[in-house]
């Protein structure tokens, strides 16, 4: 649906977005970041705050972020 291309196309228009480095971190962000809506709103509603939700989704988007960001640099050294 994002790449806007049927089935047959989908593997050349995937291959043209990510390069094994780069689909390998957008799987490890998406490991890490915060979870579905039901899960933040427990959170809210056992801790009674919205700033501990708003809290938790900063902080596991931030860890996804760095995470991402240092798998990304660690695997450009051994690209040569």
């Amino acid at each position: 649906v994002l790449a806007g291309t049927t089935t047959t196309q989908l593997s050349t228009v995937l291959t043209e977005m990510f390069t094994p480095l780069t689909a390998f971190t957008f799987l490890v962000f998406c490991l890490l970041y915060t979870p579905c809506v039901a899960a933040i709103t427990t959170v809210k509603n056992e801790l009674k705050s919205i700033k501990s939700a708003v809290g938790m989704i900063l902080m596991q988007t931030g860890i996804a972020w760095i995470v991402a960001f240092l798998v990304y640099r660690v695997g450009n050294l051994f690209i040569v």
